[in-house]
């Protein structure tokens, strides 16, 4: 409809200006008249929003009816030669608008298969960057895509669907193209305040060297203004940033791309979300004619998903590049790829930092700014007198003495200790008077500052000694009334797990495994090849990435949610499982952190239970005790007692309130993808969760999208000859770090039966801990194991790496029938980007299967390899296994 209005537009006004100048008189008034009524048709099929299938067959009739009219024109032309050429032309023009038609039609397709996915645990699905040139554009049919957000309007307020807001969409007309214009012209100037800066001085060198270099690099001491002025410079230059374009300021967390923009928006003297916004997860604050926009670092690398040129960016600024977590190290590396192929020649790159090693970043950039590129900018800031402070000084300001010895001494001296005399405080004070060493406080002005409990602490003083008291107390008083201050952090990309990243290069990226790595080395803090490697790995046996290390259907579709692999594979099958609810529950408080904290007022009562000890309803399940703790809070949150009821039970009010947010929006996520369960019941009860009961069929099932999401992470419960233990199939013994409810677990099955699926772990000295695990039973870990084989006349079972006997029975057959159909199903759903297809009546049959008695697992054991790597040719069809297809992506569609 759009395309229409536009050729009617042009065809009329091309009428208009040839009227008197035509030789053929008759012609030019028959065009004129066409393309005015081309103009009404198109803007009224615009005007009604056509998209999608019915704005096409609008189209397509319309063009018919213009041909039409064209060959009528044609006949009544006086001239044959006219006629001829007339013919040729309406020829050729058909030609090029239906080759048109096709190419945009298959674009838009292209755009909108694919998934918009966030790379990192913590990012949002981003919306569009307010683009003067953007247009809209449906799904083919209409439809919904795999995870791909409805678009609603945003009143700036905090809600689960705000991140699906798409601002500045619309056909550009002359007269809002020239509001944006005189907005930007008409914006304020800085403050008074803002101009006294350190930055301001440095403003003319600052906008040259960003103009002058693709990429720029400022180090601003502390306190110079550079995170709010910087931003604002870039806005306010003339011919450095296009109207359509925006200039977006990447922080590493959320407040401070909160506080940032309030503060530049009252800068400025206008309201947040007009000319300055910020975009975080779960949240958008911004409008068609914003400027500014402050965001968190992942919600960049997820806009590189939907828009890898980032087209919608004229200055991307990434402040604090000196703490590089992993997000920022990433985004330096694709930016840096991106520019060096040429695929980002509209972009600047502004890096700014306190502390920041500006010949390190220099020199990454060098081929990408060239041998003519600026130096550094180095801005001063506002340095603060440091005061020296000593032992009377601390003990003064927590109020502390040391304890008074009396008796006789136990050294080899003896003696007796005649305790603090008048003496000894007034010779503490004489020599406090006498010493000058802080040049702002001489000791004659400090000494009279001191209590007479200061001076006798003094005097209690003894040089060998440590008062772990005044320690502790100090750290409090820190803690309470000084300002926190940032070291320079080891990059995370050294110290933190690959395999998202990996998964995330090869969404964005693409290549094979070996490109992938080569490309990581480049990153300014390359990891080393062998934790690549082991990402990899990983990632195969998650079925993220084929045996090749290809790309899988499931791999695309994981890359989609923005959580960790595991979680997002876990929330997927919780999905088709229809168990959505205490999923998201669980995957919330996994990318979050525990809502259990450590309360500074202990209670009085002892023996009153709390904690985890008060909401571990006997699941032997951290994850199920989380869910039990939220469901608690929110029923105690609408009874208006929510902050009492966290202080009572030592439970975090910031990360329940996080928790809730992220459980609404991966709900929206799955019902937006077809979700078809019970739990769901209409859109204003997402982030309300029903609590689970032991041994129902939503534990299993919960237990199950566990089993299977965060696969391989299982170890097996072991008695032997010894008291029991715990381990993993690298024959490696784990136990539960002391936080867990199942720290103190025993046994009560015989070996096999038991097993603890977790999602982390982590490498405490030689000891190995799993963080948040669940007990599960043998049928859950042989129904989702990725290979099996079972020998029934030895009586052998084989599965991944796990070796044992068994007895046989009839559910040998009832889980060969299963393990042919759940991932099968699963992977259909995945495919057909509708999840309520998968059979609910397999569902129940597979509840009643994993909650019959656990299968007896005798002389259980690790083996080196897996049977999947073992067996090979014809025995190969003796096993049960699933392997996933690679993902090629979708046909183009011809129109």
């Amino acid at each position: 409809g759009q395309d229409v209005g536009a050729l009617g537009w042009l065809l009329r006004l091309l009428g208009q200006q040839h009227q008197e100048a035509a030789e053929c008189s008759e012609l030019p008034g028959h065009l004129g008249r066409l393309g005015g009524r081309l103009s009404h048709a198109g803007e009224r099929r615009w005007a009604a929003g056509g998209a999608g299938r019915a704005g096409r067959r609008a189209s397509r009739r319309t063009g018919r009816r213009s041909r039409a009219e064209q060959r009528w024109t044609m006949r009544r032309s006086p001239c044959s030669t006219c006629r001829c050429e007339q013919r040729r032309r309406a020829r050729a023009r058909g030609c090029r608008q239906r080759c048109e038609q096709r190419r945009r039609a298959r674009a838009r397709g292209c755009r909108q298969r694919r998934v918009h996915v966030a790379p990192f645990a913590g990012a949002a699905q981003p919306a569009a960057y307010p683009s003067h040139a953007a247009k809209p554009h449906a799904a083919p049919g209409g439809g919904q895509h795999l995870f791909e957000k409805k678009k609603v309007a945003d009143d700036g307020h905090m809600r689960a669907d705000a991140a699906a807001f798409v601002p500045g969409q619309g056909l550009v007309t002359e007269a809002k193209d020239a509001e944006v214009k005189s907005r930007r012209a008409s914006a304020p100037e800085m403050s008074a305040a803002s101009k006294r800066m350190p930055t301001y001085e440095k403003k003319d060198w600052i906008i040259a060297g960003i103009r002058h270099n693709v990429v720029s690099i400022i180090s601003g001491d502390t306190g110079c203004g550079k995170s709010t002025l910087i931003p604002q410079l870039v806005c306010d230059a003339e011919n450095l940033v296009p109207d359509d374009k925006v200039v977006v300021c990447t922080q590493p967390r959320r407040v401070a791309a909160i506080t940032l923009a309030e503060y530049v928006a009252k800068d400025r003297r206008q309201e947040l979300g007009d000319e300055v916004g910020y975009q975080i997860r779960f949240i958008n604050k911004f409008c068609e004619s914003t400027r500014l926009i402050y965001a968190t670092t992942a919600i960049v690398l997820r806009r590189l998903h939907s828009e890898p040129t980032l087209d919608s960016i004229g200055c991307l600024i990434i402040d604090e590049v000196h703490e590089r977590d992993v997000y920022t190290d990433f985004l330096l590396l694709l930016l840096k790829e991106a520019m060096l192929n040429g695929r980002m020649p509209h972009l600047k790159v502004v890096l700014m930092s306190a502390t920041v090693k500006a010949e390190d970043f220099a020199n990454y950039f060098g081929n990408v700014n060239g041998q003519t590129a600026l130096k550094p900018v180095k801005i001063p800031g506002r340095m603060f007198p440091v005061e020296d402070f000593y032992f009377e000084d601390a003990c003064e300001w927590v109020s502390f003495s040391p304890p008074e010895r009396s008796g006789k001494g136990k050294g080899k001296k003896g003696g007796r200790d005649e305790g603090v005399t008048e003496d000894k405080i007034d010779a503490v004070y004489q020599a406090i008077q006498k010493v000058d060493t802080p040049q702002v406080r001489p000791g004659k002005d400090r000494a009279d500052d001191y209590s007479e409990k200061t001076l006798k602490a003094c005097a209690l003083w003894r040089e060998c000694e440590v008062y772990i008291d005044l320690v502790e107390e100090l750290v409090y008083y820190f803690h309470k009334s000084e300002p926190k201050g940032d070291g320079f952090p080891i990059p995370q990309m050294l110290s933190s797990s690959m395999e998202e990243v990996v998964l995330q290069s090869k969404v964005i990226h693409g290549g094979s495994n070996s490109e992938i790595s080569s490309m990581l080395t480049n990153s300014m803090a390359a990891p080393q090849p062998k934790a690549v490697d082991a990402a990899v790995q990983l990632l195969k046996d998650m079925n993220c990435l084929t045996r090749a290390g290809e790309l899988t259907v499931l791999g695309k579709a994981v890359a989609a949610i923005p959580v960790q692999p595991n979680v997002a594979k876990f929330l997927l099958i919780a999905a088709a499982f229809r168990c959505i609810k205490p999923a998201a529950c669980v995957a919330a408080f996994l990318s979050i952190k525990s809502p259990f904290q450590q309360s500074v007022n202990e209670s009085s009562d002892k023996n009153k239970v709390t904690g985890k000890d008060y909401f571990n309803k006997g699941f032997c399940s951290d994850h199920l005790t989380n869910i039990q703790a939220y469901v608690e809070w929110r029923r105690e949150t609408l009874r208006g007692r929510g902050d009492d009821f966290c202080d009572e039970q030592g439970l975090s009010p910031e990360t329940l309130d996080m928790a809730f947010m992220m459980v609404q929006q991966f709900v929206s996520f799955m019902v937006d993808a077809g979700y078809d369960g019970d739990d769901v019941t209409g859109e204003g009860d997402y982030g309300e969760v029903d609590p689970v009961k032991k041994a129902s069929d939503a534990d299993a099932l919960l237990k199950a999208a566990m089993v299977a999401g965060f696969m391989p992470n299982l170890c097996v419960l072991y008695r032997g000859q010894r008291s029991p233990y715990w381990y993993l199939d690298s024959n490696e013994e784990v136990s539960a770090f002391r936080g867990s409810v199942n720290a103190e677990y025993q046994m009560g099955l015989t070996d096999g039966e038991e097993w603890m699926v977790f999602s982390d772990s982590m490498k405490m000295g030689r000891f190995n801990s799993i963080m948040d695990s669940s007990l599960v039973f043998s049928p859950f870990v042989l129904l989702f194991a990725n290979a099996l084989m079972i020998d029934e006349k030895k009586n052998e079972i084989r599965f991944d790496k796990w070796y044992a006997y068994i007895q046989p029975g009839p559910w040998i057959k009832e889980l060969l029938y299963l393990r042919s159909k759940v991932i099968p199903s699963f992977k259909d759903a995945i495919e057909s980007r509708d999840l309520s297809s998968f059979p609910r009546d397999l569902v129940q049959r597979m509840t009643d299967f994993l909650r019959q008695r656990p299968i007896r697992l005798d002389k259980i054991e690790a083996v080196a390899r897996s049977i999947d790597e073992e067996v090979t040719g014809a025995a190969r069809k003796h096993m049960s296994f699933f392997e996933w297809p690679e993902d090629v992506g979708e046909e183009e569609e011809e129109q």
